[in-house]
């Protein structure tokens, strides 16, 4: 298995679209201050990922969540804490 595959798949599934959006940019201009990572998390449902899916979020689990802050954390380590 390579490394972060789960997360990815995870995000993926979840946050279609996130993980690519954030490789996208270079780290330097995500972590900076009014950098983009925040609205691309909202933009991808990132806020609703742990409300149930009745209630318009993507009902993810505690290891789903966890998975995300993972990758979130290898790819943006502010906004893994901005989204903590």
């Amino acid at each position: 298995m390579r490394f972060l595959e789960r997360e990815r798949a995870t995000v993926a599934r979840l946050l279609p679209g996130l993980d690519e959006s954030l490789r996208a940019v270079p780290l330097a201009e995500l972590d900076s201050q009014g950098g983009p990572g925040l609205r691309l998390f909202r933009d991808s449902g990132g806020p609703g990922l742990l409300a149930p899916g009745g209630l318009q979020g993507q009902g993810a689990t505690a290891m789903d969540a966890l998975r995300v802050q993972r990758l979130l954390g290898s790819t943006s380590p502010s906004l893994a804490v901005d989204t903590t």
